[in-house]
């Protein structure tokens, strides 16, 4: 792709062109480094500059471990949707914006825009994540519709889904 992030609609399309079908996608959520905005709960306890210097440090080791690797095309999902202009992502990524709505909507989007093919989800807070993590995602999903990492406060680090393409109805040809 070009040096200029390409966005949202714009990104499928040219993925579509570019990509094998089927590839695996890596969508990394990530927010722009921006005091206050990020580690809130974190910022609470710590401090803002803290949290700010944690969410830094911890998005730079996952993107720099996980963006440029030959098993997955990586697209970081930025919050806010302005973000994907700002100059803090690592060069040769696809950006797209991650919109409106909670976390739920926001991690479907891309499900929803992207092509068809395995995809995992993971945020930029996962600072022990290693790419062994994700290739056993991605193999999980050659067999299993979901694959899971789960964390101990209950959620998940990871969110993968299979994502085949959907046929449609279309009128028959009749003899």
């Amino acid at each position: 792709m070009a040096n200029r992030p390409v966005v949202g609609r714009e990104l499928a399309k040219a993925l579509r062109k570019s990509a094998a079908p089927f590839r695996a996608r890596l969508v990394v959520m990530a927010k722009v480094p921006v005091a206050g905005a990020v580690k809130t709960r974190l910022a609470r306890e710590a401090g803002v500059a803290e949290a700010l210097r944690f969410y830094r440090a911890a998005s730079r080791a996952v993107l720099g471990r996980l963006a440029h690797q030959p098993f997955w095309e990586t697209v970081v999902a930025v919050a806010p949707d302005t973000g994907v202009r700002a100059n803090v992502w690592p060069a040769g990524v696809s950006l797209m914006p991650q919109g409106g709505g909670d976390l739920g909507a926001r991690m479907q989007r891309p499900m929803r825009m992207l092509p068809p093919g395995p995809m995992c989800v993971v945020g930029t807070d996962v600072p022990g994540i290693r790419v062994g993590d994700v290739r056993r995602a991605f193999r999980l999903l050659g067999r299993c519709d979901a694959a899971f990492g789960p964390a101990e406060d209950g959620g998940f680090w990871l969110v993968g889904l299979r994502r085949r393409p959907r046929l449609r109805d279309r009128p028959r040809d009749r003899p």
